[in-house]
């Protein structure tokens, strides 16, 4: 399974570069636009990453099943069911 673990990792580096530019769109954004970021718009914001999330969980359920094992190279498993940190 050599090819599906290059595709993973592909997806991994792509989440990466995703994850750091919006972070730092985000802190500029914060610089240049305090007013988006009081409490209560921040809590707006955080409802919509939850909604995302749980979006983003439920097709990966439908797409491939709720029985994903991933495991860290020290053999410990780190998920047990899909979006479900399991460390073990």
């Amino acid at each position: 399974m050599s090819g599906s673990a290059q595709e993973i990792r592909y997806i991994n580096r792509d989440e990466n570069t995703h994850l750091w530019l919006f972070r730092n769109i985000i802190q500029e954004l914060r610089k240049e636009e305090p007013d988006l970021f009081t409490p209560e718009k921040i809590a707006v914001y955080e409802a919509m990453m939850r909604e995302g999330v749980e979006q983003e969980i439920a097709w990966g359920q439908y797409v491939i099943g709720n029985d994903i094992q991933i495991e860290r190279s020290n053999g410990r498993r780190l998920y047990s069911l899909f979006g479900q940190l399991a460390l073990a």
